[in-house]
C-alpha cells in the first residue's frame, strides 16, 4: 500500500484530495499459492501444527482456489483468532488477510 499526496490534483472523481491510499489487490491464485507454501512449511515443523489448525489452513486454501474471497477471509481470521500458529506462519497469514482486505 502506498500513500500519494494529491493536493490540488484531480484523480478520477476526487479533487483537492489531501491523500489517497492505493492498495494492491491479491489474486486468489496468489493466495492459494501462499497457503500451499504455508502448508508445506507446516509439514516440516516440529512440533507439527494441531490437526484442526491444518484443516483450517486447508479450508482457507480451498476457498481461495475456488475464488471465494469471503470464505477465505473468514478462515484466515479464524486462524489468527485461534492463536495456535507459530510466529512465522501467523505473520504470513496476517499479511494475506491484510492483502485480501485491502484489495
Amino acid at each position: 500500500m502506498a500513500t500519494f499526496n494529491q493536493h490540488n490534483q484531480t484523480v478520477g472523481v476526487q479533487h483537492n484530495a489531501e491523500n489517497m491510499m492505493v492498495g494492491t489487490p491479491v489474486s486468489m491464485a496468489d493466495l492459494t499459492a501462499g497457503l500451499n507454501d504455508i502448508l508445506g512449511q507446516a509439514q516440516r515443523m516440529e512440533p507439527p501444527l494441531p490437526p484442526e489448525v491444518r484443516a483450517e489452513l486447508e479450508a482457507a486454501r480451498d476457498a481461495a482456489a475456488s475464488g471465494d474471497n469471503a470464505e477465505a477471509q473468514g478462515r484466515l481470521r479464524q486462524l489468527l483468532e485461534v492463536g495456535s500458529l507459530t510466529t512465522g506462519i501467523d505473520s504470513q497469514v496476517a499479511t494475506m488477510l491484510g492483502a485480501l482486505l485491502g484489495g
